[in-house]
């Protein structure tokens, strides 16, 4: 299963990776967080933006395989980080994707 994280977290960075030339070229800050009305609430710097989602998953994952000792819990931890987290992923390129193509 450590397999299996290793390559979400892997293709987390190449998502980042397209992601950085692709989503909203022009823009040096980047939405992170939206209010229920749909305002942007706070922008980070491109690189951070992108790298923040596969930088929390990997490290949660590290917690889980240093900390959980039960390996079946532990493969379970980490099958769910790696569904999971390239899923909120793309939803936050998505969402920032869809929030420039409103400003333009």
């Amino acid at each position: 299963m450590i397999l299996v994280a290793i390559l979400a977290v892997l293709g987390m960075g190449a998502i980042s990776a397209s992601a950085y030339f692709i989503v909203a070229p022009g823009m040096r800050r980047l939405p992170m967080q939206w209010s229920v009305s749909g305002r942007v609430n706070w922008t980070a710097p491109r690189l951070v933006a992108l790298s923040l989602t596969p930088l929390l998953i990997s490290a949660i994952m590290l917690l889980v395989i240093a900390l959980e000792t039960e390996f079946a819990e532990r493969d379970i931890a980490l099958l769910i980080l790696s569904v999971v987290g390239p899923v909120v992923h793309l939803l936050h390129i998505a969402l920032i994707g869809r929030q420039t193509r409103n400003l333009s």
